[in-house]
């Protein structure tokens, strides 16, 4: 098992990975030892969990990642595709005895997809990651863009592109050489299982990435109180006629917890410092 300081991502399905791909190689090539959560087993109606994950971890064995630190937290507990919102709690809870059992309690920064509306379960994994950057007090947070409908109308999506900025951030992800940046957007053609998903996100994928030549990554702070992730219809909201509404009554228990940990942390602070 490699040692060193711990990179921890938190990641809904296998090929989220996608969307951070520089910063996964960094953290490899720094030294750190990379620890990437999935937070559901990533299956479909038409696709296997185990056939997903098999191309995850061959992608990120690819750059280094060791295969004991990429956890499945949602194959034991058989969370589909879209179904992390109603078992938020489940998977957190079995996130946490896994990461336990692995002596990860202090990671030198939390990763994980945008707040961003784009799917609902990356936005729940996005309460998970941050919930538990507050219960392990860790202030390095970051996020990356995958794919949002903010400003766009009917069936149509922006591709690794922040949307309204409500999270003001520092853009943080790796710069890339002209030749890593196609060889990066090309990455994505090493999940089969996904092609069809691909075909659509590809085009914005090799624009962002051969254009900006970094992948769309900013450290903010640790999120407290959600909100809706921008203005006007949500992508899930279209695409799935999931509402944030109902989203965010599903969730609301879930980050409660972390309402209560903030509130927490607060007092204590105001306990070691004295009154003011």
């Amino acid at each position: 098992m490699p040692r060193g300081p711990v990179a921890l991502y938190v990641l809904a399905h296998q090929d989220d990975e996608y969307g951070c791909i520089a910063q996964l190689r960094h953290d490899v090539a720094a030294g750190n030892r990379v620890v990437v959560v999935f937070l559901t087993d990533g299956s479909t109606a038409k696709i296997s969990g185990h056939v997903r994950t098999a191309e995850s971890r061959a992608v990120l064995a690819r750059l280094g990642v060791a295969a004991d630190d990429v956890l499945v937290v949602g194959s034991s507990l058989e969370i589909a595709s879209l179904a992390l919102p109603h078992n938020l709690e489940r998977a957190y809870q079995a996130m946490l005895a896994q990461l336990r059992s692995r002596g990860v309690d202090s990671p030198v920064h939390v990763t994980t997809v945008a707040w961003e509306g784009g799917n609902p379960d990356h936005d729940a994994a996005h309460l998970a990651a941050a919930r538990l950057a507050r219960e392990l007090s860790v202030t390095a947070f970051r996020e990356f863009a995958l794919y949002n409908a903010y400003r766009r109308i009917g069936p149509f999506f922006r591709v690794m592109s922040f949307c309204d900025g409500a999270r003001v951030g520092d853009e943080a992800g790796p710069p890339l050489s002209a030749v890593q940046a196609l060889r990066d957007a090309f990455l994505c053609w090493r999940y089969p299982s996904q092609r069809t998903t691909w075909l659509g996100l590809f085009p914005g994928a090799v624009v962002r990435l051969v254009g900006r030549r970094r992948h769309a990554l900013r450290s903010i702070p640790v999120p407290d109180e959600p909100r809706r992730p921008h203005a006007g219809p949500l992508y899930y909201e279209r695409r799935w006629r999931v509402s944030y509404e109902s989203f965010a009554a599903l969730t609301a228990p879930f980050y409660a917890g972390l309402t209560r940990n903030r509130a927490r942390t607060t007092l204590d602070a105001n306990e070691r410092t004295g009154p003011h």
